[in-house]
């Protein structure tokens, strides 16, 4: 069996097409790949002190 997790959007109107961001997939011996990004994809707001300060 395969595992893919991940996020779906919270808009419940995007049916039948919605958006998604994948985190890792799990392959049957147990091995996985993580295929996010080194952010979060979330529009900056501030909230995380890594971000760089808008100009």
């Amino acid at each position: 069996m395969i595992i893919v997790r991940g996020y779906q959007s919270k808009g419940g109107l995007c049916l039948p097409i919605c958006i998604a961001n994948g985190r890792d997939i799990t392959f049957p011996d147990g091995s996985k790949v993580f295929m996010g990004s080194s952010g979060t994809g979330a529009p900056r707001d501030g909230a995380d002190p890594r971000e760089p300060k808008r100009k």
